[in-house]
């Protein structure tokens, strides 16, 4: 028969906020009449994109009813196709109803192989597929209807107990807890329509079928704990359900009748869930009626116990204002102890520890000790890390001082460990296992929320846990990786219900029954979900549960006790290995601004805590200022944790809560780059009393363990320069204001961690009464000096070749003389430095957000593939489009020459780019300068970086380490877009080109993105883009963004890849030199006189493979050496204590320390002073 279609129902695209639906017999009805010329084509109402189960609060806890009506020409054969996603909560039975008579319940399967499938979030959202063969006799000519509603067998769930019967029901028997309406219908339980089709078709069956399948569910009876098994009869249409059927258990076991059909099922499923004998081996089992037979081999399943963790994630911002949102974690804290008083199961996990230490600050000693109690019993859990970080942006340094709080808190006396945990946020770093070891912390969960977040082997890590992490340094932890972090409420329904908790936990411990799979433990993350009181929420819903299954058993835990207790495992546990990549760090480019300060501040603040330490060795007589260096390092802390603002900021962009939660996060930025630059200041001010440097002049310190040439930015008045030993040093001056200069200037070859004091030739003269202003001066002359060039000119330079495009005036061909290497792709369709923006639309068809009326929309074009991962992802169309840009010229410098272009265009307006050719040196500079137009659209900005190599290897470092993503990105991770720590290396068949960018540090790799949610990584080409700005987050990041930035990039070519000359090329391009003028008021010497000086503050002796920074604790005679290995093999380096110093191992040389450093790892060397006892 040839496959003809009756009528083809899909969702409408945009259905009524409050849904279609209306009472009809009770029940919530959408009615759909199908045109009988045109099936595919409703003429009244249409098919729900949601449909609401029995479990769904916002449905009301009661079914829905979907009734089409429709129209046969003549009578046919049929099959009826079903086709949804069970995206929320537990899957509801469904029941179809042909004229009102015929009817028939189904159990539906859902689909949960892999991420492919799903783009929603928890673990066991997938779709499924009905198909029921309706007879011709049924489907006569003429008008018919068609019911499809959502209902609940419960002796189909619970099995024939605690009065569950096999009746249908319309809405929950149980007693449950009030309905939630937090979330909206987050948390609901519903399908999600796809299309409901009846199809002219042969039957799909000619008669019933049984089959017979282990649960994982056992119940406690008097002669002990017996499995809970499935026989599930199916049978078509128009023939009769089978009757008489026995079950015959075993070779010798008992026979169990079935129980017969409720006569009220003309078709589809009938489930008998029977408590069977108990058995611990295979077990034959036979099911035998007048026509029927089915014989099987049954496996046990596992008996598994559950460990719910209550927590209540912490966003900073996205539901409400910062100050607000740590005071209810505070109180969440109250309200666990109070719980705790009274219930001696219950357990609690704070999300961060900056909540901890924000409970010590703002509540009595009384009740601080009540919560330090609480922890050393193990009731209460705490983070050990400062918040959710996107550890992709941070530091190595960020991420050992995100503990600092936490590693005061006393250990859980019940396990005697400390565990860390990341939520929501769906990646991590692979360094991250190894700071954890460094620090004594033992295990790990991971929390990932896969929205904007998966690819189709994303499900892989979770379906593994627990592992053991191997980070990029081979250390090791115990860690769990689940998907989500309110999986109760994904399960079971909010609020949680014993029979729809069976059907979500039966999806969800199906994928866990493997042979490869040791633990019978397994975690239940979250009871809750973003910043919520701990009152909303359903603990209450364990003891419900133990009294009707004695297996899969809940028990209230916390993080470490859930890993304690598969913790024997350990050694038989899998390895989970490889790189996260950088999801979520995309929301840095929805803050360019913020960000830029945030790359720049947690560059410099270990220079200057290495700076300060330094000056303290030589000093006792000074400190570090700890409190001050506390108070910056958190607030990158709260600089990289994940929220940046409101929830809702994309459809009220111009509501109050967007700007003011992103001021607050700002403020913590700004604060930490204030206090970095402040203490440096201090501390080159205190050098220089050490020292006897007598001013004016500017004292230079190099914060790095190797020699390096530092640049740096002064201002400097007209006709004063700057001197060292061989006489006035070189500058560029970068543009001049009324007679003061900002200059640039290059400290050559300074020794690792030394120091320069630079006399300048005269000292201008404090005016306390002010300085009146020159109106004849001209201010601010940056294109004065530049020498126009025709726009296809070849501008050699030193060592370099540049060679300019006709059609946009930008370097189309770099070639380096030294090698003869070009480095640049010329046949591409981008330039060098081209900024590009990319959206659905163009510029000027976008809504001006320039000049808004005062009544206005919010008009947003989305581009669906980008916004978030789906099935079935194609790339989404963009337009790209570019600035124009004119060449100015070329200005001469004291070591090269400076290219400048300027021009605007396409929402981008007053460009400048400015490209720095260093006349003798393998690597220049590229600075890119824009005022961006706000837009709502959802769009992208990049600059462009289109190097020459048809199949280069891409490297990008971590805060330990290299990645080679096509080689070490493990399954789930970003593959589109990433975030460097400081530099990317491409190396290809001519050699290997360095790049690093300082503000901004997203990138992309051989094209833009475009939403592919790639698998695995891989490049085709050299092109680089540094992906600077987007706004492509449907919520929690700013909407849109405007104003004026900058990016910075540093670039260069070797002969190959080097891990060590690669990372300090980029750190050294990241840190220039530390500098600070020192004045004549600073040191009054009476008769003194400027001069130079130079020598070295730190001689550690370390080789250039190796990273040093010298830190001081909150003891001043207390101090660290972190050392970092900078190459991929194992190696003992050793070491000069710093004068003034000595080390706490021990040996035979008290100067000199020995290091063992694990490829790619880091080590932390204790020292005091000298003299201290």
């Amino acid at each position: 028969m040839t496959d003809t279609t009756l009528f083809t129902l899909t969702p409408a695209s945009a259905p009524p906020a409050a849904g279609p639906w209306t009472l009809c017999d009770g029940v919530n009805t959408a009615v759909i009449r199908c045109a009988a010329q045109d099936p595919s084509t409703p003429t009244g109402g249409a098919l729900p994109a949601v449909h609401p189960g029995v479990f769904d609060a916002t449905g009301g806890m009661s079914s829905h009813r979907v009734r089409v009506h429709f129209t046969v020409g003549e009578a046919t054969d049929a099959v009826l196709r079903l086709n949804f996603s069970a995206e929320r909560g537990p899957c509801p039975d469904l029941e179809v109803v042909l004229d009102g008579h015929h009817r028939g319940i189904f159990h539906p399967i859902v689909e949960r192989n892999d991420r492919s499938v799903t783009g929603e979030p928890g673990p066991v959202a997938g779709p499924g597929t009905v198909e029921v063969s309706l007879p011709a006799a049924w489907l006569s000519p003429g008008e018919h209807s068609l019911d499809v509603s959502t209902v609940v067998d419960e002796a189909s769930a619970i099995g024939d107990r605690n009065g569950a019967t096999h009746d249908v029901l319309r809405a929950p028997r149980e007693e449950l807890p009030l309905a939630r309406d937090t979330y909206g219908s987050w948390f609901g339980a519903y399908l999600r329509w796809n299309r409901i089709s009846l199809h002219a078709s042969e039957p799909l069956t000619d008669g019933p079928s049984v089959t017979v399948n282990a649960t994982p569910f056992f119940v406690a009876t008097p002669e002990g704990d017996r499995p809970l098994v499935d026989l599930d009869v199916t049978w078509p249409a128009g023939a009769p359900a089978p009757v008489g059927l026995t079950v015959h258990w075993g070779h010798h076991g008992p026979e169990l009748p079935v129980p017969a059909v409720p006569t009220d099922r003309d078709f589809g499923q009938f489930r008998w869930r029977f408590a069977a004998p108990a058995f611990d081996e295979p077990v034959p089992v036979r099911v035998a009626g007048d026509t029927l037979v089915c014989a099987v081999e049954l496996t046990p399943r596992r008996k598994w116990d559950l460990h719910l963790i209550p927590h209540v994630h912490l966003d900073l911002g996205f539901t409400d204002t910062q100050g607000k949102i740590l005071e209810l974690h505070c109180r969440n804290i109250d309200r666990a102890l109070d719980i705790m008083d009274g219930d001696p199961t219950f357990r609690f996990a704070v999300d961060g520890s900056v909540i901890a230490r924000e409970y010590t600050r703002t509540r009595p000693p009384r009740q601080v000790q009540r919560m330090m109690d609480a922890i050393s019993r193990g009731d209460l859990g705490v983070n050990a890390l400062h918040s959710n970080a996107l550890t992709g942006l941070t530091s190595l340094e960020e991420l050992y001082h995100s503990t600092d709080f936490a590693l005061t808190l006393p250990r859980s006396n019940r396990t005697n460990t400390r565990y860390a945990n990341l939520t929501d946020v769906p990646t991590c770093t692979s360094a991250l296992p190894g700071v954890l070891k460094a620090l004594g912390i033992d295990g790990f969960v991971g929390m990932a929320n896969h929205g904007r977040a998966a690819t189709r082997t994303s499900d892989d890590i979770h379906l593994a846990s627990p592992v053991r992490w191997r980070g990029i340094d081979g250390n090791q932890v115990l860690a769990h990786f689940a998907d989500h972090y309110s999986q109760l409420r994904f399960l079971a329904g909010d609020p949680q219900s014993i029979a729809g908790g069976v059907n979500g936990l039966e999806r969800f411990l199906v994928r866990f029954e493997r042979e490869d799979y040791l633990p019978t433990d397994l975690a239940v993350i979250g009871t809750h979900a973003d910043n919520e009181d701990i009152a909303d929420g359903d603990t209450g819903f364990v003891e419900r549960w133990n009294a009707v299954f004695s297996y899969p058993r809940f028990r209230v835990s916390t993080f470490d006790e859930y890993l304690a207790a598969v913790e024997p495992l350990y050694d038989r546990l899998p390895v989970w290995q490889g790189e996260g990549g950088s999801f979520w760090e995309d929301g840095a480019g929805a803050a360019a601004a913020e960000f830029g300060r945030y790359r720049r501040t947690q560059a410099l603040l270990p220079a200057t805590e290495t700076l300060g330490a330094a000056v303290s060795a030589h000093d006792a007589g000074y400190r570090t200022n700890r409190h001050e260096l506390d108070r910056a390092w958190n607030g990158l802390a709260v600089g990289a944790e994940h929220t940046i603002t409101w929830s809702r900021g994309s459809s009220h962009p111009h509501a109050f809560p967007v700007a003011d939660q992103l001021d607050w996060k700002a403020r913590f930025v700004h604060d930490a780059e204030r206090v970095a630059g402040d203490e440096k200041n201090r501390h080159l001010s205190q050098l220089a009393e050490v020292l006897g440097a007598t001013g004016a002049g500017f004292l230079v310190f190099n914060p790095h363990a190797w020699t390096a040439d530092l640049d740096a930015e002064i201002d400097l008045p007209d006709r004063v320069e700057l001197v060292d030993a061989d006489g006035p040093i070189q500058v560029e001056t970068l543009s001049d204001c009324a007679g003061m200069r900002r200059c640039r200037l290059t400290l050559r070859a300074m020794a690792p961690h030394s120091y320069r004091f630079l006399p300048i030739t005269s000292a201008l003269r404090t005016l306390p009464g002010g300085e009146s202003t020159n109106s004849h001066e001209i201010s601010e002359k940056p294109h004065a000096t530049y020498t126009a060039r025709a726009a296809d000119a070849t501008i050699t330079v030193g060592n370099w070749s540049l060679t300019l495009d006709p059609a946009t005036s930008l370097p189309r061909s770099l070639i380096h003389g030294s090698s003869g290497r070009e480095l640049l792709d010329t046949g591409a369709d981008i330039r060098l430095g081209q900024l590009i923006r990319a959206a659905g639309r163009a510029s000027h068809e976008s809504q001006d957000f320039s000049v808004l009326p005062e009544i206005h929309t919010h008009e947003r074009l989305r581009s669906e593939f980008i916004e978030n991962y789906g099935t079935g992802v194609i790339p989404s169309a963009l337009v790209e489009e570019s600035p124009h840009l004119q060449f100015i010229g070329v200005k001469e410098t004291f070591d090269g020459a400076r290219l400048r272009w300027l021009g605007g265009g396409n929402g981008l307006d007053a460009v400048r780019m400015d490209l720095l050719l260093r006349r003798d040196a393998n690597e220049m500079d590229l600075e890119v300068e824009f005022t961006k137009a706000a837009c709502h659209d959802m769009e992208a900005v990049y600059v462009a970086f289109p190097f020459a190599d048809a199949d280069p290897v891409l490297r990008y470092d971590r805060q330990l380490g290299w990645v080679e993503p096509a080689r070490d990105h493990a399954p789930g991770a970003s593959n589109e877009w990433g975030a460097l720590t400081n530099a990317i290396a491409l190396d290809g068949s001519g050699g290997a080109i360095h790049w690093t960018a300082i503000d901004a540090p997203l990138w992309s790799a051989g094209d833009l993105v475009r939403g592919t949610w790639a698998s695995e990584f891989t490049v085709g080409n050299s092109h680089l883009f540094s992906f600077v700005m987007n706004n492509f987050w449907p919520c929690n990041t700013p909407p849109m963004q405007e104003g004026t930035v900058a990016f910075r990039y540093r670039f260069g070519v070797a002969e190959s890849f080097s891990p060590s000359a690669a990372s300090r090329f980029a750190r050294t391009a990241r840190v220039g030199a530390a500098i600070a003028e020192i004045l004549p008021l600073d040191r009054y010497i009476p008769g003194g006189t400027a001069a130079y000086m130079e020598g070295s503050l730190l001689d550690l002796g370390a080789d250039t493979d190796t990273e040093v920074q010298l830190r001081q604790g909150h003891d001043p005679d207390e101090f660290t050496l972190r050392v970092v290995n900078l190459v991929a093999e194992a190696r003992t380096v050793t070491l000069r204590v710093p004068d003034g110093l000595r080390s706490t191992q021990g040996g035979a040389d008290p100067g000199a320390v020995t290091v063992n450093l694990r490829g790619w790892g880091d080590a932390l060397v204790p020292l005091t002073r000298r003299d201290a006892s």
